[in-house]
Parts: structure tokens; sequence; C-alpha cells
């Protein structure tokens, strides 16, 4: 995605960008193209893995009682991360665009947004993680 910085807000650089901007990106664009974004895309979506396993580690060996954790859990976690990153890339794809062409600062729109939908999305899926394993 490029973002028209070198001009106005709610301008686009040229008709491609603006005809670009009315639909939603697909999602081969961004995770399975040869384009920069989206080789980017990818590696901040596999970066979840050891950054999550690093996260199980340290809260495994920090617990004070001796329940451990299973592989089940650890596996579901792990695809929970994966599914919460994953679609935390793909809507800043359309949510920039969206921002720009009504004139609104991306930085100051998009960010609280993202915020927030990352933490329901975390909340929900780890929920439905332990409705499933309890």
């Amino acid at each position: 995605m490029l973002l028209p910085f070198k001009c106005k807000s709610g301008e686009f650089q040229d008709s491609t960008q603006y005809h670009a901007s009315k639909f939603f990106p697909y999602l081969y664009k961004i995770f399975c193209s040869t384009k920069r974004n989206s080789s980017t895309t990818r590696v901040l979506l596999f970066l979840a893995i050891p950054g999550h396993l690093t996260f199980v580690f340290v809260i495994s060996r920090l617990a004070t009682n001796d329940t451990g954790l299973s592989i089940v859990l650890i596996f579901l976690y792990l695809i929970t991360a994966l599914i919460q990153v994953a679609i935390l890339l793909y809507i800043p794809q359309w949510m920039v665009i969206f921002v720009w062409r009504y004139e609104r600062d991306p930085y100051n729109v998009c960010i609280p947004y993202l915020t927030v939908i990352g933490d329901l999305l975390d909340d929900t899926l780890l929920i439905c993680v332990f409705l499933l394993l309890f």
C-alpha cells in the first residue's frame, strides 16, 4: 500500500490509487504477492510465532504452581495469535485509505482503532480457546 504522503489529505497522486481505495484489498495481494509490502507483512505475521513462544516460555518459568502447559493449549494459542496478527495486518490496508479519502490523519485515527480491535480480538479468541479446552 502506497500512502500518498506528498499530497494533501484526501488527495491521491494518481487515479490508480483513487480507484484502489474504493475496494477492499485482496488477501492474496496483501499476504502472497511479490511486492515489498507483502513480504513485510509475511515477516510480521511469522514473527508472531517466536514472539508468542517466548512469551509462553517466560510465563511457564514464572508460574508458581505445578500446572504445566499442554501442547494443545500452546498450539491453539499460536493459532489464535496468527489469526489475530493476520486480521490486524489486513485491516489497516483498507482503513488507512478510507481515512485518507475523508481527509483525516491516518496516524491519529487508525492507531487507536487498531489498538482496540487488537484487544477485542485477543480477548475473544482466548476466551474461545479456553471454552474449547475447559
